[in-house]
């Protein structure tokens, strides 16, 4: 017979007791894995052609499975398998390494189990999530009034600013057009198409050393209204995926204050560098009508941690649900609270007490510092590989992602066998990109346990 699904106290405090140790020793080890993970090919940059999944697939079991032997294989069987983002030699892909706090927070949430959809059925807890919303606005400069949603992540914070977007410009389809460079996130196209933008639908902007041409973009728009055209949508970027490039902010949002269109920032990875003052780029993300977000990459938060933040949070709302008695009335007042009307999520996890435990434990000015060091090893690191003869750094930091490559390498052969070697030596990850048609090596910095003494390890095994 099987047994139930709930826990008595004894085993509670057993189920808790496996997991608390199986995530210290992970913590205590993690220094000493393949940042990588064991499954990659450093050659072609995918999975090892030899890999094997380490189980079988299989039914489900039918009787119950010792916990502590099951959390034992994740830990020790699954997990190096994938690349390990925490690990301080990880600088490849945007990624914060996650605070242990904030996994505290989110087991605590699930365990909690409140459904923040709406205000009255958890309203302390839509408070909470409120008051990280309304830190993230004074954080990129948005004014009190401004509020938004916390997501899983851009793609789907973007999804809603394109909507936000195409509702208020109503333009007919053959119409209706949006701008973007070639260096904004992929993220963009899918949420274009899912709210129903058709590919002439889209105008993309060649880029200017890696940023939007904000020139070429007025003269665009310009053409385009004389035409007959509706500009409904401009995508800013602050902070590009293959370089970290800072799109120049305030020019596009001229652009669209005088064309009407809607200014959107992507700020999924440089966002949070407005914590930094010295850093002048990022002025004018301001002046957006909506801005998204990735605490999961520069804010240190775990993974599924995303936010979009409006100037007008009733440009959010969700216009045409059915009809539902089911649903608690939504004052306009209020509308800032009920994240079932300004999503399209309406069973939603409680994604806000993470990043508020977090911020409370720690205080914003351990993320603020954190992205000040990271800030000032990448310069480092940048004026090193500046210095050698046989490199060429490719883009300097606008944030803290840079990029290199070997010197005199026009098929790139050189530079890719570089990246393999270092990701091959279980020290350090890095990703790589195509910029001007050349293959690039990217470095990002961002992980919490990245210190200076291992950057500069990081420098012998380049042979800087």
């Amino acid at each position: 017979m099987a047994r139930g699904l709930d826990l008595s106290a004894e085993e509670l405090d057993r189920a808790l007791r496996v997991v608390s140790e199986a995530i210290r020793g992970w913590s205590e080890r993690i220094a000493s894995l393949d940042p990588a993970g064991t499954a990659h090919d450093p050659a072609s940059q995918g999975v090892r052609t030899d890999w094997r999944p380490p189980f079988a697939p299989g039914p489900p079991p039918e009787e119950g499975e010792d916990l502590g032997e099951l959390v034992r294989r994740v830990v020790a069987d699954f997990a190096p398998d994938a690349q390990v983002v925490g690990h301080p030699g990880f600088l490849g892909y945007a990624a914060g390494a996650g605070n242990l706090v904030s996994a505290l927070g989110q087991a605590l949430a699930m365990a909690l189990n409140p459904y923040t959809g709406t205000m009255s059925t958890a309203p302390a807890f839509v408070r909470i999530e409120d008051e990280v919303i309304r830190w993230f606005c004074a954080i990129t400069g948005y004014p009190p009034e401004a509020g938004g949603i916390l997501t899983s992540g851009s793609s789907l914070a973007i999804l809603s600013a394109v909507i936000a977007a195409r509702e208020r410009a109503r333009a007919p389809w053959e119409k209706a057009r949006c701008y973007a460079s070639d260096q904004a996130h992929h993220a963009v196209g899918k949420a274009l198409f899912a709210a129903g933008f058709r590919p002439e639908n889209l105008v993309v902007l060649a880029s200017r050393d890696g940023r939007m041409d904000s020139v070429a973009l007025a003269e665009r728009v310009r053409r385009d209204r004389a035409a007959g055209l509706v500009p409904v949508l401009v995508v800013g970027t602050a902070g590009t995926t293959n370089a970290g490039r800072v799109d120049p902010l305030g020019a596009i949002a001229d652009v669209c204050e005088e064309s009407g269109a809607w200014f959107h920032c992507d700020a999924a990875y440089g966002g949070f560098f407005r914590l930094l003052p010295e850093i002048g780029a990022l002025r004018g993300m301001e002046r957006a009508d909506s801005i998204s977000l990735d605490p999961h990459k520069s804010f240190s938060m775990p993974y599924g941690t995303g936010a979009l933040l409006a100037r007008r949070v009733a440009d959010l709302r969700f216009p045409r649900g059915l009809d539902a008695s089911y649903m608690p009335p939504v004052r306009d007042e209020d509308l800032r609270y009920e994240y079932g009307e300004i999503s399209p999520e309406l069973s939603r996890d409680f994604r806000g007490l993470r990043v508020w435990l977090a911020i409370r434990a720690f205080g914003l000015g351990a993320f603020r510092e954190n992205l000040r060091a990271k800030r000032r090893q990448a310069l480092w690191l940048a004026e090193e590989i500046r210095r050698k003869s046989r490199l060429e750094l490719v883009t300097e930091p606008d944030l803290s992602i840079l990029t290199f490559r070997v010197r005199d390498d026009p098929d790139g052969a050189a530079t890719r066998a570089l990246l393999a070697r270092i990701n091959s030596g279980g020290r350090f990850f890095l990703t790589s990109a195509v910029l001007g048609g050349r293959f690039v090596i990217r470095v990002c910095l961002l992980g919490f346990r990245t210190t200076d003494e291992l950057l500069e390890e990081f420098g012998d095994v380049v042979n800087l």
